[in-house]
């Protein structure tokens, strides 16, 4: 694998790491009924009040 493909693919996993916790954080601040109805678990439970694992830019 190229370098370029590397930084790549390195940043395409920062991106989707980024969007997955902006939506978790957007859905642990939903009324908490609204969260229960769609099956989401709580907060303390979630990946965005956790501290980040793997690549880190």
């Amino acid at each position: 694998m190229s370098a370029y493909a590397s930084i790549r693919n390195a940043i395409h996993a920062y991106r989707e790491r980024r969007a997955l916790i902006r939506t978790e954080k957007l859905i642990a601040n939903l009324p908490s009924e609204i969260r229960k109805d769609i099956g989401w678990p709580e907060p303390a439970r979630s990946r965005a009040f956790q501290k980040p694992r793997g690549f880190v830019l």
